[in-house]
């Protein structure tokens, strides 16, 4: 006799897939505290410093335009790279030329530059994209250059989300990585492994390799980066 098909859940904002609709509940009312960071969070923001001529992609609208796309940015970095993005919080710096920028984390700059003198042209020509215009330009640089960082931003409190999300979607490895696994060890590998443009997304793969040389005996080392079964995993599609 067939068994009954069992319901999959998906949520419409990441598309992530549950078994049980309580799982989606509790993970769509979580997920704008894990998107945005809950209020008083100990966890440091990322700093966009605007010069004064880029200020008014901060103010114009009540700047939702440019923070809206930030949070769409790192919605999208979540979803395809399973790194969450700290929040990002936006000033007037009068340190930086008037169409500089820059992005600061832990108060040292990530990245900057400045928008060049046809760009300005155009956001003073059609100020009423000024804001798409601009946010579209800092956001598509910030999109190619942060996988760079995504090590300075995993941290003991990342991974221990990270795998207490697991418990939802394979709480039987999530059980298995916690229970055998030397915590302080997994994070250093995984920073390793994110400074060559590693994603979470194939994390669970990365655990079963791991779980398999621990029961072989072989312990784990924080040079595992260059062992042939991690390098099998970073290299599958």
């Amino acid at each position: 006799m067939d068994r009954p098909r069992r319901r999959i859940f998906q949520c419409d904002i990441c598309e992530e897939v549950f078994i049980a609709h309580e799982y989606l509940v509790r993970h769509q009312r979580e997920l704008p505290r894990r998107i945005e960071g809950p209020l008083g969070a100990s966890r440091p923001a990322l700093e966009l410093e605007l010069g004064v001529l880029l200020s008014k992609l901060e103010k114009f609208g009540q700047g939702v335009i440019l923070h809206n796309s930030l949070i769409n940015l790192r919605a999208y970095l979540q979803q395809t790279t399973g790194i969450i993005i700290p929040a990002v919080k936006i000033s007037t710096s009068y340190n930086l030329d008037p169409q500089e920028w820059c992005l600061r984390f832990r108060r040292r700059i990530l990245m900057r530059d400045r928008l060049d003198p046809e760009q300005m042209e155009r956001l003073q020509r059609e100020e009423l994209c000024t804001s798409y215009y601009g946010s579209g330009l800092i956001c598509s640089r910030m999109q190619t250059e942060l996988p760079n960082f995504f090590w300075k931003f995993f941290t003991r409190a990342e991974l221990r989300d990270t795998l207490a999300e697991m418990e939802v979607s394979d709480p039987d490895l999530a059980d298995e990585a916690l229970r055998y696994l030397d915590q302080e060890l997994l994070l250093k590998l995984l920073r390793l492994l994110l400074k060559e443009r590693f994603s979470l997304t194939r994390l669970p793969a990365l655990l079963e390799v791991l779980l398999e040389e621990t029961e072989l005996g072989r312990p784990m080392r924080p040079d595992y980066l260059i062992t042939p079964p991690i390098l099998a995993v970073m290299l599958e599609p």
